[in-house]
């Protein structure tokens, strides 16, 4: 694999699945299965469809000895030593065959803004830096190749259509701008608003002046050295990625990718198999 042409991507996986807390303790929730596979193996299908890649998986150390597991099971080769072992038909090309894993053990705080910098640290993109959480899935329309299909050197974030009654659990993007292709630029963020806040957000930008954000984004080295110089906002012991954004916003362009598909949210017991037509734009 060729520098210019590989993908760096980090994959946000250091929480603990705390909202899944039953099962989590035993597994990590990007193992969780999704039709009859690991979470985990739908994400690195999205990864691979992009090209060669690489991607940093940032974990949170309690699951140390689980991630001496995967690292064997996710490695190159591990398909075609298993199919021989089980005397199976070994394909004659992975589906990953491309795709290089790193394990990155989280230092420092968990916060998704601890992934982004660990996992950059190790990876060293000589470009723009993909940012993938593990818990959530769109089966039906894989984002990344979409992300990777965006202008590069602009960050560029994916959301999906603004919904009054998901507002309280998500950042809320307000993109009342777009740029000349249409695409919306974000201008500010307001993470988790209270119902009363997110009524008045719709009355004052409608709905296609408000996006949620969602679990995808194309990073540029710009914004991985904001991340690293501009201190935190938000909560002190879980500084939030959307809220850099939004400073970020306020003097480069971040561009928003809009999603419509299903997403599958491994961090609650519902994760499930739905295949719903859905698409980007």
């Amino acid at each position: 694999m060729t520098t210019e042409r590989v993908a760096h991507v980090v994959v946000a996986a250091g929480g603990l699945g705390t909202r899944a807390a039953s099962w989590s303790q035993f597994l990590p929730k990007e193992f969780y299965p999704v039709q009859g596979r690991p979470g985990i193996a739908h994400l690195l299908d999205e990864i691979a469809a992009v090209g060669p890649a690489r991607a940093a998986i940032v974990y949170h150390p309690y699951y140390e000895t689980f991630v001496r597991w995967a690292r064997l099971t996710l490695s190159a080769g591990a398909q075609y030593r298993y199919r021989t072992l089980a005397r199976q038909p070994v394909a004659i090309r992975s589906a990953w065959a491309d795709l290089d894993v790193i394990f990155v053990r989280q230092r420092g705080d968990y916060a998704d803004i601890t992934s982004v910098l660990n996992g950059a640290a190790t990876l060293h993109p000589p470009g723009d830096l993909y940012l993938a959480f593990a818990d959530n899935l769109y089966p039906a329309a894989p984002p990344m190749p979409m992300l990777a299909a965006a202008a590069a050197d602009t960050v560029t974030v994916l959301a999906r259509p603004f919904d009054l009654d998901a507002a309280a659990h998500r950042g809320v993007i307000i993109c009342p701008d777009t740029t000349v292709s249409g695409r919306p630029i974000m201008t500010s963020l307001i993470e988790k608003p209270t119902r009363d806040q997110a009524v008045l957000l719709l009355d004052r930008y409608g709905h296609n002046g408000l996006r949620l954000m969602e679990g995808r984004a194309r990073l540029t080295q710009d914004f991985v050295e904001h991340l690293r110089s501009e201190p935190p906002t938000g909560p002190i012991h879980e500084p939030k990625l959307s809220l850099a954004l939004a400073s970020y916003s306020r003097k480069r362009r971040v561009e928003i990718l809009t999603t419509t598909a299903p997403v599958i949210d491994l961090g609650t017991t519902e994760a499930d198999s739905r295949l719903d037509p859905s698409h980007c734009g």
